[in-house]
């Protein structure tokens, strides 16, 4: 957050120390995980007051929940696209370049993955549980697969379905978890969730303060 914050500050925001009446804008955290600080805070705020975070539940204010903004959204999925990718080359021995790689889901994350897994020379395969998507995937010259896939050939597995996947993958086999409910079975499974702070927390401090200034 000190990220946004200073991007805030740069853009001509000024900053309370605590909350007051005077505070026109709360801003929490996105996503917002400690719902028992909210009475404590709120007490100390005009009833006018603007409040910004993720997974919001605040009745009786105007409340601006990232997590419902698509702009935001889209670009929160191309974040943790390149921070899994930086996830998987530190645990490889090799580089992307024809290693056949397998994304499981064909959601915000999925599409900005296997785009970015493409362009780096991958050999990218996408499971996606629709017919129509796999059918739109082979158009866009990826290979497709159903999610239940068991395959010795991928040497890296992302899941991005927040869903038990039954699948079977080989030892050597790198599985990243990246669905906010895990996904794959198994052990030796990497924690990729909440990347985006974790791997690159300037972009993700600056897209939060974008996304504010869009909506003041």
């Amino acid at each position: 957050m000190s990220h946004c914050v200073h991007y805030l500050q740069r853009k001509g925001c000024s900053f309370a120390a605590a909350p007051c009446r005077e505070v026109t804008h709360l801003l929490l955290d996105v996503p917002f995980k400690n719902p028992e600080l909210l009475p404590k805070l709120l007490e100390q705020l005009s009833d006018d007051a603007v409040i910004f975070g993720g997974n919001l539940q605040v009745p009786g204010y105007k409340t601006i929940d990232l997590l419902q903004d698509p702009l935001y959204l889209a670009e929160n999925a191309n974040i943790t696209a390149h921070g899994a990718v930086k996830l998987a080359l530190a645990h490889l021995p090799v580089t992307l370049q024809n290693l056949p790689v397998l994304v499981i889901g064909w959601g915000r994350i999925g599409k900005c993955l296997a785009y970015l897994l493409r362009q780096m020379g991958a050999s990218v395969t996408v499971a996606a549980r629709k017919e129509t998507d796999r059918a739109m995937l082979f158009a866009l010259g990826y290979s497709a697969a159903e999610p239940s896939v068991s395959d010795s050939r991928y040497r890296v597995v992302f899941n991005t379905v927040p869903a038990l996947i039954p699948a079977m993958f080989s030892e050597d086999c790198l599985k990243i978890e990246l669905a906010s409910v895990p996904g794959l079975a198994g052990d030796n499974i990497i924690n990729g969730r909440a990347l985006p702070n974790r791997c690159a927390p300037e972009s993700s401090g600056q897209l939060i303060a974008r996304s504010v200034l869009r909506h003041v």
